[in-house]
């Protein structure tokens, strides 16, 4: 928290974007989350995607999360949700389907990426998002 003049404000979210890398039950997975400040509250909002298997089509997410960086990741189509929490440069949790009878943990490790990777990662989400949401 920031104080002003006897005020508390929350103190500014950095824009942040990651790759995470790991597994949802057997399978691999890459994961990309983008936090974002929202411009009338300064609290933080969130875009991503996952795809199996590095070459397969990325799922687009819809995220909300909590204060203690707990999120829940619901799968274009409510085809899916993934439940997670980061814990340092880990994000683990527990994918589940729509009508709860397949769960599969989810074990994820934070990568390194550069600005060239962020924009790649930004198109491809603009490429997702207009293919699941375009008229």
């Amino acid at each position: 928290m920031v104080s002003t003049l006897g005020m508390s404000l929350p103190a500014p979210c950095a824009n942040a974007d990651h790759v995470y890398r790991g597994t949802l039950g057997e399978r691999r997975i890459e994961l990309y989350l983008a936090e974002r400040e929202q411009p009338c509250n300064g609290e933080p909002v969130y875009h991503g995607m996952y795809r199996y298997d590095r070459n397969a089509g990325w799922l687009q997410l819809q995220i909300t999360a909590n204060a203690k960086r707990q999120f829940v990741m619901v799968e274009h189509g409510f085809s899916g949700v993934l439940m997670l929490k980061e814990a340092g440069e880990d994000l683990s949790g527990e994918w589940t389907s729509p009508d709860q009878a397949r769960r599969w943990p989810v074990k994820l490790r934070r990568q390194k990426i550069d600005a060239k990777d962020v924009e790649a990662m930004e198109d491809a989400h603009e490429r997702v998002n207009h293919s699941n949401n375009d008229c």
